[in-house]
């Protein structure tokens, strides 16, 4: 009688599932890295084009020096969630207006730190279109939590359909083998 872990069987296999398992994780870290490149691309695009939208605005708010029209390109802004802070500046560094919301309970601040960086700045000039001048800018502070978020959960998503991939696979294996 040969002992289970010297059967043929066994070793190929623990074999089989051992590389299963080491090509799946790295298969799932490349596509979470892929995620996350893919993740901070869409949130540069997406900041761009928001501030593009309001850039009229905001560059007749700076040249006309009209606060409460700075506050509304300031709170059409804050309607894409990421977005923490905003600042408009005259060509001067005059603040002109500024909002900013509350940091919200930030549980794994450090996770998010060390995968997103800390949270983002985006600045955008403001020009004076007839004369071809630059009065002013706009800055833009988006928070890295928020973002982190939705690639966390995705991330959650994938480590845990890969486990059960896995445990399918382990099963699989198990039963052709003996």
């Amino acid at each position: 009688h040969i002992p289970l872990r010297a059967r043929i069987a066994y070793r190929q296999a623990r074999n089989t599932i051992l590389i299963a398992l080491v090509l799946g994780t790295g298969l799932s870290m490349i596509q979470i890295g892929y995620d996350l490149i893919k993740e901070r691309q869409h949130v540069d695009e997406t900041v761009t084009v928001v501030m593009s939208m309001l850039r009229e605005s905001a560059a007749q708010a700076t040249y006309y020096l009209d606060r409460s029209l700075a506050e509304k390109v300031i709170n059409g802004l804050f309607e894409y969630e990421p977005i923490r802070s905003v600042q408009v500046f005259d060509e001067n560094e005059f603040l002109l207006a500024s909002g900013d919301r509350s940091e919200k309970n930030r549980p794994v601040a450090w996770l998010v730190r060390l995968i997103f960086d800390a949270d983002r700045q985006y600045r955008m000039d403001l020009m004076y279109e007839p004369l071809e001048r630059l009065i002013g800018h706009l800055d833009v502070l988006i928070d890295s939590q928020r973002i982190a978020q939705n690639f966390f959960s995705r991330t959650k998503f994938v480590i845990v359909s890969d486990l059960i991939r896995d445990i399918v696979l382990v099963g699989a294996v198990t039963l052709i083998f003996y």
